[in-house]
């Protein structure tokens, strides 16, 4: 897609349903009726990195990046007696990251990616969220100020270039101020390094069940 910049291109890895696999949680699994993220997120805090064993992957509405199959589905894999609903949840959460991990692994194959992530969007206001992701991604991360607004900040940024306000878009970045980092914790890493195979293979194991349910409206 046609950057800003000129002779610039932005490359996107798009994962159908990263906040809706969130949304659904909080409102069907959780132990008691919960009004907001925060205690989602309280509720999951002592869980421990590959939540005990379950794995889940979040593609709830088919998926486009790194493969496309409108019949894909999420699964929980690997749930036991002993299953809880905090391993549940917590992994809705590390499966939507795992999927970013294979989308930038994707990416990889085609352009160099940066050693720091900058996280951006609704679920980057949870500090629990930014660092699952950096110990899933193995990169430190970064947040923003307001990054639920990145789209409309970007829009504004474009404007002030075409008004002679700024002299061109690389002017911008000196006004977007990173508000906190993350840092992978090696131990967490390598849990996720494990789990990582497995999680891929849940579609490539799987992909011939999802058609056959879902091709004909099941």
């Amino acid at each position: 897609m046609l950057s800003a910049q000129i002779r610039k291109y932005n490359y996107i890895a798009e994962l159908e349903t990263a906040g809706k696999c969130i949304e659904w949680v909080k409102e069907r699994l959780s132990h008691t009726p919960i009004d907001d993220y925060e205690e989602l997120f309280d509720y999951i805090k002592d869980t421990p990195a590959g939540s005990n064993g379950v794995v889940f992957s979040p593609w709830m509405h088919g998926n486009r990046c790194p493969f496309e199959d409108s019949y894909a589905r999420g699964v929980f894999f690997n749930v036991d007696v002993s299953s809880r609903g905090s391993d549940l949840i917590k992994s809705v959460i590390e499966g939507v990251c795992l999927h970013m991990r294979w989308m930038l692994e994707a990416t990889e194959k085609t352009f160099a990616t940066s050693p720091v992530v900058r996280f951006t969007g609704g679920s980057s206001i949870s500090p629990m969220v930014c660092q699952i992701l950096a110990d899933v991604l193995g990169r430190e991360l970064e947040t923003i100020e307001n990054p639920r607004y990145v789209g409309a900040m970007g829009a504004a940024a474009v404007m002030t270039v075409g008004l002679g306000v700024s002299k061109n878009i690389k002017e911008i970045k000196e006004i977007i101020r990173v508000t906190n980092k993350y840092i992978p914790v090696p131990e967490n890493t390598a849990v996720y390094d494990k789990i990582y195979p497995t999680f891929k293979n849940l579609y490539h194991d799987n992909k011939k069940s999802f058609s056959t349910l879902n091709s004909q409206g099941c």
